[in-house]
């Protein structure tokens, strides 16, 4: 008897949350033609995923009324998908699937992966659109240098992991010159057949932050091209990433992505050498062996060396910082 209230539960909430995106979506588009033509269909695929057409009618009617539309327009739109999604089956009904592959998601998606390559559905039979897979890893957020990490592996088990910008996933022609710079990495088809795939891997992308420039952060954390310090030492994993408060933080030059570059056209190349190592000595033996070796003198040094780490600070300030300028006879220790 639970069971069957939770299910009810559900149902209502899933009710409330159409009504409720769907009154949002139309809202929101006004009288732009463009805007409310993609509203309509938006709140047609959630008619039609809640698969009742008594329903789907109330609501339908409901939301002409309310924001001046006529129903034909939702109608025809709510058809096409039953239609698409009938042949959809049919065309499905007629193929033997490989083994392992989900039927169901086959029909929501119209395609499926395996063994390295995308396969559509069609009516004349399965259509080879790629000879190779992408698997979403990060999305590096940026207002100038926005970009998406892939990792692409092929029929033939060759792996790449690359960063392609991600004003290069929206033209298939740009996709295509990324990922074939790499390799054997082929598209085959439309680029209808390329954005159905990038909608589906699409919510996949975790969002982070690229470490543009190393040292203290806003955030309030400390960065090296190696890992983070917050509190603790947090070591960057394979693609360069960490993580501070719930946010992701991108640090490209100790990624894999870029792991192969050579040298001369290596952009992080000085990056690299600002890296956390834990020293065998402690900050207290250091100034103990200073003042040992140099007496007095290191009292100066090891003071300037402190106000150089927050020289930032001091300079906000009291707008200026000194310079050290040491001098005295040679071998009185002034290096």
């Amino acid at each position: 008897m639970k069971n069957d209230i939770d299910l009810i539960d559900v149902a209502i909430v899933n009710e409330e949350l159409l009504i409720i995106t769907a009154e949002k979506l139309l809202s929101e588009a006004g009288d732009n033609l463009t805007r409310r033509g993609e509203a309509i269909n938006q709140v047609c695929k959630m008619l039609y995923e809640l698969n009742d057409m008594v329903k789907s009618e109330i609501y339908i009617s409901d939301l002409s009324k309310r924001f001046h539309l006529t129903k034909k327009l939702f109608t025809d739109k709510l058809k096409a998908l039953r239609d698409t999604s009938r042949q959809t089956d049919e065309e499905i009904g007629s193929l033997e699937l490989p083994e392992g592959v989900d039927e169901m998601m086959v029909k929501k998606l119209g395609f499926f992966s395996h063994h390295g390559k995308y396969y559509f559905i069609t009516k004349d039979g399965l259509f080879k659109a790629s000879n190779f897979i992408i698997k979403p890893l990060f999305h590096i957020y940026s207002k100038s240098d926005n970009k998406r990490l892939v990792e692409i592996s092929n029929e033939h088990g060759f792996k790449r992991i690359l960063d392609i910008p991600s004003k290069s996933f929206v033209s298939i022609e740009q996709f295509q010159q990324a990922v074939f710079g790499e390799g054997n990495y082929i598209f085959f088809g439309t680029k209808v057949h390329f954005m159905k795939i990038l909608e589906h891997i699409s919510n996949d992308f975790p969002v982070c932050n690229e470490l543009k420039t190393l040292g203290w952060q806003r955030e309030g954390f400390y960065a090296f091209s190696n890992g983070i310090f917050n509190g603790k030492w947090q070591q960057a994993d394979e693609f360069g990433i960490t993580e501070h408060k719930r946010s992701k933080y991108f640090s490209p030059a100790f990624s894999v992505v870029y792991s192969d570059v050579r040298e001369d056209d290596d952009e992080y190349e000085n990056d690299r050498y600002f890296i956390f190592q834990q020293s065998p000595v402690s900050f207290a033996e250091w100034t103990r062996l200073m003042i040992d070796v140099y007496g007095e003198k290191a009292i100066i040094a090891i003071a300037f060396l402190i106000a150089s780490v927050f020289r930032d600070l001091i300079y906000e300030k009291y707008k200026i910082f000194p310079h050290l300028f040491l001098f005295g006879e040679k071998q009185s220790g002034k290096s």
